[in-house]
């Protein structure tokens, strides 16, 4: 019945059948039927963004193809596969198997982090958003923008990035594309010290060498709010 259904183009079924076929394979021994990878390619070619996904890694990391492996992801990302998303911008940042284009690597990274708020992709928008943040801190394929960058090294922070927590903290210190503040800069600073980050805590002690012990006490309490609004620990 599902390969029933399957013939008649439901998608969820071609689907099941590309991921399962091995386990049907003794309901087919005296029928034709086609094997995983014929339904694999008929679920992508159907809209289904994880077969499209699936068979853009395919082409990839097995079949070393890769004008198909980027024709199938782009499938899949338009279709909203972050996993997708995620591979195209590492492809384009990296120019791996396709020539370097940091334009395009930041088109599928902000459709990446655009997927924040959903606990199944921390990871993926942690990565993201950090990649995004160094490229606009860098000016990698757009001019400077400070602003962006530090929104996307908070998002990254509260995902568990040391490296955000660290360049959050300098850029306030140093008043790197943003106005001087030591006490942010602190605050941050403080965060990633509590995270157990050497380099962030030796940052944070040099800053409070610059600060007087009302900024300091200032710092803590920037740092607990800091903390409440992002789900991050703090001392």
């Amino acid at each position: 019945w599902l390969e029933k259904a399957a013939q008649k183009q439901h998608v969820e079924a071609q689907y099941l059948l590309a991921n399962h076929s091995n386990v049907l394979d003794k309901y087919r021994e005296k029928q034709d039927f086609h094997g995983g990878a014929y339904w694999l390619e008929k679920a992508a070619g159907n809209g289904h963004a994880v077969a499209a996904c699936i068979l853009g890694s395919q082409y990839d990391y097995q079949m070393k193809n890769p004008k198909e492996a980027i024709r199938w992801y782009c499938v899949a990302a338009k279709l909203g596969d972050v996993d997708a998303n995620s591979r195209l911008g590492h492809l384009y940042y990296e120019g791996e198997r396709v020539q370097q284009d940091y334009k395009e690597a930041i088109k599928y990274f902000i459709e990446v982090v655009r997927q924040q708020d959903d606990d199944r992709y921390y990871f993926e928008v942690l990565d993201a958003a950090k990649m995004l943040g160094t490229m606009y801190d860098e000016a990698k394929g757009v001019e400077r923008d400070c602003v962006r960058a530090v929104i996307c090294y908070k998002i990254a922070a509260r995902h568990g990035s040391w490296k955000s927590l660290y360049r959050l903290a300098e850029m306030y210190y140093k008043g790197d594309g943003v106005l001087q503040d030591y006490v942010e800069g602190y605050a941050w600073a403080n965060i990633g010290a509590s995270k157990g980050g050497a380099n962030t805590t030796a940052l944070r002690d040099e800053i409070i060498g610059r600060m007087t012990p009302e900024q300091i006490a200032e710092g803590q309490r920037r740092a607990n709010e800091l903390s409440k609004s992002l789900g991050l620990p703090s001392k």
